[in-house]
């Protein structure tokens, strides 16, 4: 009687692992159809930005839109600068730099950052218009900045700035930044 009843059990255990490695093996054969079909795609990312509220779709080329957008966002953080926020705009900086410019945009805002603390000084800069050259990703900034020695305004100027970008998978990363001079 024992022996019929341990066989039942038996035969019982045998059944559910058997069903346990079927579905264990169908769960593998998903996951690796999936992690194929994954691979082999080709994909666009289409960001949206809530303040903008325009679509951007990004991939080996980069639509006009969305390089204006990040140029206008790069030089009003590099722009925007007084003596509390010098920490932010050079980390904030950095994150956006492409590795082979890391090290010049580092001593660069480490100069410039030092010399605004030190005199106590402010930029505001407002810009007036952003034109974007996707086949290059260089876009040029144009707009009014204006300088303040603690609260007293001491220069008001048009300028132009050039913003050049690379491209590597779909994320932009910084690699010029620098004020064009009138011709």
């Amino acid at each position: 009687m024992k022996r019929n009843e341990h066989n039942t059990q038996l035969h019982a255990a045998t059944v559910w692992r058997n069903l346990l490695l079927v579905g264990m093996g169908l769960s593998l054969t998903i996951n690796i159809v999936l992690g194929i079909a994954v691979l082999m795609k080709s994909h666009t990312t289409i960001l949206v930005p809530s303040p903008a509220g325009r679509v951007y779709q990004i991939g080996e080329t980069v639509n006009g839109a969305y390089l204006e957008d990040i140029a206008r966002d790069v030089a009003l953080t590099v722009l925007n600068i007084h003596p509390g926020n010098t920490d932010y705009v050079r980390d904030a900086v950095l994150k956006m730099a492409h590795p082979s410019f890391y090290g010049d945009f580092k001593r660069f805002f480490d100069t410039l950052l030092t010399d605004i603390r030190s005199r106590k000084m402010a930029t505001a800069f407002y810009p007036t218009t952003i034109t974007a050259q996707g086949s290059n990703l260089t876009v040029r900034v144009t707009g009014t900045l204006k300088s303040f020695i603690g609260k007293s305004e001491v220069d008001d100027e048009s300028v132009s700035y050039r913003i050049a970008f690379n491209n590597t998978a779909g994320r932009l990363t910084l690699i010029g930044f620098e004020e064009e001079q009138d011709k």
